[in-house]
């Protein structure tokens, strides 16, 4: 089964007491390290990201022989790459899979989430939002794209630079950016991964809302990697989010010793399980 959570904390404002609840939610060493964020919308985009995972493990909880739901917040650990994990015993995982990961951007946070029986399909699952704008002090594109030159091979800028507008192009170099940062992050290695090794095959045309796109394909070392699934869309009129689903011996920590299913991921479900959550209460 898979979940796809957008929330969007632009119009998310606690009170002081609300927020001091929320963060009761977390683990104690989680709430330390929100709370030394300097900017407040930091602080909400990490506090918002914790609790949809909490919720969605919290979902399982039976299923993954947890008890009592108060212990999820300690059982959530991270990699040494910074990817998230659920502390649990061989015996639970052999049962029961599940990957998640989370990403924040602008004004949201995506989750990505997948679970099962051990008999059914399974997957490691990434994502990646960002907000389509350009980074730096003096706001000039071209010196963006320079910045960032080694994250694509000459193909993909060539790709990205095809567009007649500045506009098009920079929405090209987030659809981009953000399928390489979701099959990173499902495959659990962060940034130790030379960007140039990996390319992307996509639409033509950029994406359109409400629109969502599957046709993406990665090349690795040239090599196509066809056990691999991605998916596209904008998330709100200025955020783009890609989720990329891999085989389970190619990601670290959960999957390594799980069975693959090469049959690919059941497209309808993948797609009409997105929900975009608007309040409060349903992080909670």
């Amino acid at each position: 089964e898979v979940t796809r959570w957008a929330f969007d904390i632009s119009s998310w404002n606690p009170s002081k007491s609300e927020w001091e609840a929320l963060l009761d939610q977390v683990s104690t060493s989680e709430a330390e390290r929100i709370s030394k964020f300097v900017f407040k919308v930091d602080a909400k985009l990490s506090l918002a990201g914790r609790l949809l995972i909490i919720k969605f493990v919290t979902r399982y909880a039976s299923q993954l022989g947890i008890n009592d739901i108060k212990e999820i917040p300690s059982m959530l650990k991270r990699t040494s790459k910074w990817k998230p994990y659920l502390s649990r015993s061989e015996e639970s995982r052999k049962q029961f899979f599940i990957d998640f990961n989370v990403s924040t951007a602008g004004d949201y946070v995506v989750l990505a989430g997948i679970a099962g029986e051990t008999s059914l399909p399974q997957y490691c699952i990434g994502v990646d939002v960002m907000k389509i704008e350009i980074r730096g002090k003096d706001k000039d594109q071209e010196k963006f794209f320079e910045s960032l030159s080694n994250g694509f091979t000459s193909a993909e800028w060539e790709d990205i630079r095809s567009p007649d507008s500045k506009a098009k192009q920079l929405q090209k170099f987030y659809e981009r950016w953000t399928l390489k940062e979701s099959y990173i992050k499902a495959i659990g290695i962060g940034l130790g991964l030379d960007l140039q090794t990996i390319r992307f095959d996509v639409a033509a045309e950029p994406l359109q809302p409400q629109h969502i796109v599957q046709s993406a394909c990665v090349y690795k070392y040239d090599k196509p990697q066809t056990s691999w699934n991605f998916e596209q869309q904008m998330v709100g009129p200025n955020h783009v989010v890609a989720f990329a689903f891999g085989p389970p011996s190619e990601c670290e920590i959960e999957f390594r010793n799980m069975q693959f299913y090469s049959g690919g991921v059941e497209t309808k479900e993948f797609v009409t399980d997105m929900e975009r959550m608007q309040i409060l209460s349903e992080l909670i």
